[in-house]
């Protein structure tokens, strides 16, 4: 079920508060300002219940023009918008601004509330009505309903809730339940005995008591005590609600209008934005470089300088691409609608949607540009994917990180990433996804290298981990270990923890090896609890280090990356300390030299090595087993 939020719109003194009251039964001008001036400073909120069952919520948002940036703020999240027109004035300033403001803002769904109309003629009210669909025609409000009302003798109101219930019925859902929550804060106060409440309507996914939640920009966090909806508490709200919410451990002096509230890491603060804008078709309305103007998004507003790019300026009626260099941080997703106003005398001049949240600067004539921002306009889930992945350092990203970023649900760029496999311009690695076309470049490195290294070296088992890491620096370890597994699953490479070979690569060893890897192997047998330094073994023999790669895991066994034992004498080692400390339950490192019969310094080391593997730990002077109870105890 759709939830839906209901906005008022139209001049000053059009009647849209006492409509609203009329309607609802509920004042919305609640300060005593607004009550001695007569007139919506600041914003209104209501709850209408229609006959078909359902509740919709009513943002009474005020008309005078030095209140817009307050009307900004309550436009955030409606679905529907009444505007309000007096039958004695018809079309006047800020009714014409509002209808531009809705219009940028993207609100398609208008009914048009005619007001007063037991103060004229019905004949009268009836040539208004006449002249406002001819003014209307070519805007957005050329196919709305126009409800003649009077809200003091209640003429109207009848029809009025009817044509609201139809259309509340004809709005369909949308995935934003499945997003993660974020709601934009238009009210911030304190309750006593209950603290800081904020409110807002909630236009993404749902939130329950007992969230964990944090404040953006401020990067606050603190938790959901309570929620009410309609003044009535909720153990959960939903996208499109009018929410009020209950926190705690923060003080309502930190927190103010224009702040998001949302889950960790869901949003980002942004100092730059690049946007697609369309200009109001007036002779004055123009968009120039370093402009400053007043940036209006969500329930924010903040100064900002523009710079067009792919053009000098963006003039009237025009529409074009923008990046904003913002003198504050702002808390927005792509796709967010926004208002541009101009700086001074302050005006409606611009309004668009919001491609990127965190642009680098550009060259503003850079070729591809333009592209890929038309790109990001058309919202193409699969040209969005592959956008992002090819802007991202990390090549491998989830699904989850790419919703995030494009502001899409995760079932949409499931199915998307799908269609893009298919055609092979992605490809599944380990739980994440990279392009087809950074892989093939990754991995035909991959293949390069090791076949140059087993050229150059061809009695070598494969090449060193470590060392061929090196030649990939931009990339993480994990990253590549994917790599590796991907390529190894489709038998192009062979792996063990230290070594890379290729598949097909086989060592042809000459005699003369052989005699070595004997020797070496002997010398490495007959001293069994004193290991080796790769140093002493190449004194002994000059074929060494050619012959340790030759024989490989199954005779070698690292301590540490140039002490090695022969895996026999290991796990003699292994079995004897093992067994020491199942009859004795702990063992010195003098106990332990005395039973491998070796020095003081390789019997510690070969005890950290078992610390390392986790098979015992240190308690003081000795050594214990790791055992399932001790793990536990070092889990909590």
């Amino acid at each position: 079920m759709t939830r839906v939020v209901i906005g008022t719109a139209g001049h000053i003194d059009h009647g849209k508060t006492t409509l609203v009251k009329a309607l609802t039964g509920i004042e919305t001008d609640v300060t005593k300002e607004e009550l001695k001036r007569g007139m919506s400073i600041n914003l209104g909120f209501a709850y209408l219940n229609l006959a078909n069952g359902r509740q919709v919520g009513i943002v009474d948002v005020p008309g005078h023009e030095k209140f817009i940036k307050n009307m900004l703020a309550g436009v955030a999240g409606i679905n529907l918008v009444m505007l309000v027109i007096d039958v004695n004035e018809g079309v006047m300033p800020q009714t014409q601004e509002h209808i531009d403001i809705l219009s940028l803002l993207g609100v398609k769904d208008f009914i048009v509330v005619l007001t007063k109309c037991d103060s004229v003629e019905p004949d009268y009210a009836d040539l208004v009505l006449e002249d406002l669909k001819e003014q209307f025609k070519g805007t957005a409000l050329e196919k709305s309903v126009i409800v003649k009302t009077d809200a003091v003798s209640g003429f109207g109101l009848s029809e009025l809730k009817e044509e609201i219930k139809n259309k509340v019925e004809d709005l369909t859902d949308s995935e934003k339940n499945t997003l993660d929550p974020r709601l934009n804060i238009d009210r911030v106060f304190s309750v006593n005995g209950f603290g800081t409440v904020v409110t807002g309507t909630l236009l993404e996914g749902s939130l329950s008591v007992g969230d964990d939640v944090v404040i953006y920009p401020q990067g606050i966090k603190t938790k959901i005590r309570n929620i009410q909806v309609h003044e009535k508490n909720q153990q959960q709200a939903f996208p499109g609600q009018r929410t009020a919410i209950n926190l705690t451990k923060v003080t309502s002096d930190k927190l103010s209008r224009g702040n998001t509230l949302t889950v960790l890491n869901n949003v980002e603060s942004s100092w730059m934005l690049d946007i697609k804008v369309t200009c109001l078709d007036f002779l004055e309305n123009k968009l120039s470089l370093w402009d400053r103007v007043h940036f209006h998004v969500g329930t924010q507003e903040v100064l900002a300088r523009v710079v067009p790019l792919g053009a000098e300026e963006i003039g009237p009626g025009e529409e074009g691409f923008l990046q904003l260099r913002l003198e504050e941080q702002v808390v927005v997703k792509k796709g967010d609608h926004f208002i541009i106003r101009s700086y001074s005398p302050v005006r409606t001049i611009a309004g668009g949607t919001i491609l990127e949240t965190l642009p680098s600067k550009h060259r503003r004539y850079k070729e591809g540009l333009l592209q890929s921002l038309m790109i990001k306009e058309k919202g193409d889930i699969s040209d969005l994917i592959i956008i992002y992945l090819q802007q991202q350092p990390e090549l491998i990203q989830t699904i989850k990180s790419i919703a995030d970023h494009i502001n899409s649900s995760p079932s949409e760029v499931s199915l998307g990433i799908e269609d893009l496999i298919r055609k092979n311009r992605l490809i599944k690695i380990g739980r994440g996804v990279m392009l087809f076309e950074r892989l093939h470049e990754i991995e035909e490195k991959i293949i390069s290298n090791l076949t140059n290294f087993h050229h150059s070296n061809p009695y070598k088992l494969g090449m060193d981990k470590a060392s061929f890491h090196s030649v990939f620096p931009g990339l993480k370890l994990k990253e590549l270990e994917l790599i590796y597994h991907d390529l190894e699953t489709r038998e192009l490479i062979s792996q063990t923890d230290k070594i890379l070979a290729l598949k097909t690569h086989r060592v042809a060893i000459p005699d003369g090896l052989k005699v070595a890897m004997k020797e070496v192997e002997q010398l490495l047998l007959v001293d069994q609890f004193q290991p080796y330094t790769l140093e002493e073994l190449t004194a002994k023999n000059l074929e060494a280090l050619n012959v340790i790669g030759l024989l490989g895991n199954d005779v070698i066994v690292y301590l540490t990356h140039d002490i090695i034992l022969h895996k026999k004498n290991y796990r003699r080692a292994m079995n004897n300390v093992t067994a020491f400390l199942q009859a004795n339950e702990q063992i010195s490192l003098a106990e332990c030299r005395d039973l491998l019969k070796s020095s003081r310094k390789y019997s510690l080391l070969f005890l950290e090595h078992l610390d390392d593997l986790k098979i015992t730990y240190r308690d003081g002077d000795y050594r214990r087993l790791v055992a399932p109870q001790h793990k536990e105890v070092g889990e909590i």
